[in-house]
């Protein structure tokens, strides 16, 4: 019996979802390293706002041009950008969650920025959400694992995925001329 054939959208999207998430652990390296706690950067400034678009381009590309003659449906477009985005959220969440474990100065550093944040934005924080979740989030910040920061990192890049996907796809489509 011979082996299935993996399916060109499927290796599109491994090729460039493990590419993506290869970045992904450079920069979160290198931005700690430097100074910059990955994790304490907001979504709409973080990393992911460029990486994510082009790596999803770039397999919308190759797919249409290179293993379907030309053509993309928007269909098409939507899964292969949600293998990709969701190849690279789950790797590099899968780093976060194995440096946080073998550097454990990532994860304490991350509580004490974020203690620092709360404590110094003490006014603003309560009268936006409320006493009860101040102090609630200053009981619970301390007891963060590595787990959450992967967790965090995961969920937050869903939706960004999820955002450039649809406009790509509906970008970069190609229908049969009939």
């Amino acid at each position: 019996m011979a082996p299935r054939k993996v399916p060109p959208m499927l290796q599109v999207a491994v090729k460039y979802g493990l590419i993506g998430s290869f970045l992904v652990m450079i920069l979160i390296v290198v931005m700690y390293n430097l100074g910059k706690h990955p994790m304490m950067i907001p979504v709409v400034l973080d990393f992911r706002m460029i990486l994510f678009p082009l790596f999803l381009v770039l397999a919308m590309r190759d797919f249409r041009i290179y293993r379907n003659q030309g053509i993309m449906h928007m269909w098409q477009g939507l899964g292969l950008g949600i293998m990709t985005y969701v190849i690279i959220g789950m790797v590099g969440a899968w780093f976060i969650y194995g440096y946080a474990i073998y550097h454990p100065d990532f994860l304490k550093d991350y509580v004490d920025f974020y203690l620092e944040q709360l404590q110094t934005s003490k006014e603003v924080f309560i009268e936006s959400v409320g006493i009860e979740a101040y102090e609630h989030a200053l009981e619970k910040l301390p007891l963060t694992t590595a787990r959450d920061l992967a967790l965090d990192y995961f969920i937050k890049s869903m939706p960004l995925g999820l955002f450039w996907t649809i406009i790509l796809s509906v970008i970069i489509r190609r229908k049969p001329k009939t």
